[in-house]
């Protein structure tokens, strides 16, 4: 793999362009909803199989050309959406590396909605703003 791009884009809009570009991109969430946290990942189909993911999510679906997973993680009394979104980067990281033929050249974009993940993993000494 050539690299892991982190994009933090504070328009939606401009986060799907870069997507668009990217060779493979996988948008990933962590949240929390009725007292509980969850994680989650997609992609499209034709770019990752969906052997690691069921290694590292608890429901994988596939539907038309996306590839979804999630799984309930803890509860909100546990953890928050910040340890949430670092999860389910990791666990999208995880699959990734199950994948066959790993050792080809390819750019990873990793699209994210919780811009001081994406800063904690890009400098790892400075603090998450959490």
């Amino acid at each position: 793999m050539n690299g892991i791009n982190f994009v933090i884009k504070e328009d939606r809009q401009l986060a799907g362009i870069e997507a668009e570009c990217a060779s493979l991109a996988i948008f990933t969430d962590g949240s929390a909803r009725n007292g509980f946290i969850g994680v989650g990942a997609t992609w499209h189909s034709s770019e990752l199989w969906l052997t690691g993911a069921h290694h590292h999510f608890e429901h994988v679906v596939q539907e038309d050309d996306w590839t979804g997973c999630w799984e309930t993680i803890s509860s909100t009394s546990d953890n928050n959406d910040y340890a949430a979104e670092l999860l389910a980067i990791l666990k999208a990281l995880q699959t990734l590396n199950t994948q066959p033929g790993q050792g080809r050249s390819q750019d990873v974009t990793i699209l994210s909605d919780c811009k001081p993940a994406l800063i904690s993993i890009q400098k790892p000494r400075y603090q998450s703003g959490q």
